[in-house]
């Protein structure tokens, strides 16, 4: 695993976490983790 490329994608969840909780967009709550989830699924594969 690349760590760049963990910590991107970690702080692209927690800006899209806070613009959730400050109600700056209307999504569901499962988009907001969402670049995790496909940084890990990608290494994983």
């Amino acid at each position: 695993m690349q760590a760049t490329g963990l910590y991107l994608s970690g702080l692209l969840s927690l800006v899209r976490a806070v613009l959730k909780v400050t109600r700056a967009v209307h999504w569901s709550w499962w988009r907001g983790p969402l670049p995790i989830w496909v940084f890990l699924g990608h290494q994983a594969l």
